[in-house]
């Protein structure tokens, strides 16, 4: 077995094991979020609840999957920011590890809040996609206005209510 305090480019193998460790996980967790929301959305497929209608279930499936690439996204983003940030804690304080520790966290903070507003914006696509299918479904005329409007209201406001409240954060 190796000497875990043996250094690599300055940095001690442990750490190099951490950094390696955490985009590991991140990796079966992507992986697992994947499988987990195909999976869900075969078996809300299959056995429906008394009183549960399969649209339902088809929205709940749909929004299952939209979410899936900006939740990837995030977990990407932040495993590899504390793999990354974890290794640069180890150099010896210098001028260009406290900048890059400083672009590191500014990249961090602008992807997370991409990530919110690309999450909100998929969101209520599949929302306004809901309200479509809703009013093309019923016989009264006010509907086929109002829901569609609503939806496209939805897709608007949502994204950017995550960049309004998200950006002071």
């Amino acid at each position: 077995m190796p000497d875990m305090s043996s250094t690599f480019l300055g940095v001690e193998l442990l750490t190099w094991v951490t950094g390696g460790a955490v985009v590991l996980l991140v990796a079966i967790a992507h992986l697992a979020l994947g499988w987990w929301t195909r999976r869900r959305a075969r078996t809300h497929q299959d056995a429906l609840a008394p009183g549960e209608s399969a649209k339902a279930r088809y929205w709940i499936a749909r929004g299952l999957s939209d979410a899936v690439p900006p939740i990837a996204f995030m977990l990407w983003l932040h495993g590899l920011y504390f793999a990354v940030t974890t290794l640069l804690a180890e150099f010896p304080e210098t001028g260009w590890v406290s900048r890059g520790l400083a672009i590191l966290g500014a990249l961090r903070g602008v992807g997370t809040l991409l990530g919110l507003a690309w999450l909100l914006a998929r969101v209520s696509r599949t929302l306004e996609a809901l309200l479509q299918s809703l009013a093309t479904r019923t016989e009264a005329g006010w509907d086929d206005v109002l829901l569609p409007f609503a939806g496209k209201a939805l897709r608007l406001i949502l994204p950017m209510l995550a960049l309004i409240l998200g950006t002071p954060a």
